[in-house]
């Protein structure tokens, strides 16, 4: 989004700014506000929550796919994989917020990186 409101900004100001960043924002929103509307008005019939049943297992499954593509390029020493299983299990056994996991998570890579030169340290 930023970009877009860079662009819209280089060409036209801060006219420019608002046009294209309410262009950008706009009809997600008109889209999320119509399913809204639709949901509340037919979240009782039993085919829409068969269809709302599949989506979120779909949702699930595109996820941890990407989780595990991610992990398998980001990944590279045993101190990242160690930090990944932690994040995992504070977040489902533990139920931590994911505000804290992540700052957690940067606390402790600042404290096990700390030493090392900086041509060794992951990219």
């Amino acid at each position: 989004m930023d970009i877009v409101t860079y662009t819209g900004y280089k060409l036209k100001k801060w006219r420019g700014a608002l046009i294209s960043t309410l262009a950008f924002i706009l009809p997600s929103f008109v889209l999320m506000i119509a399913l809204a509307v639709l949901y509340d008005k037919y979240r009782i019939t039993p085919k829409v929550a068969e269809v709302f049943k599949c989506l979120g297992a779909a949702v699930t499954g595109l996820i941890v796919s990407v989780g595990l593509k991610l992990s398998k390029t980001e990944m590279k020493d045993y101190r990242e994989l160690c930090i990944l299983i932690w994040a995992f299990a504070s977040a489902l056994i533990f139920e931590l917020d994911i505000v804290v996991i992540v700052g957690l998570c940067g606390l402790v890579g600042i404290v096990i990186y700390h030493d090392e030169p900086e041509e060794l340290q992951p990219k």
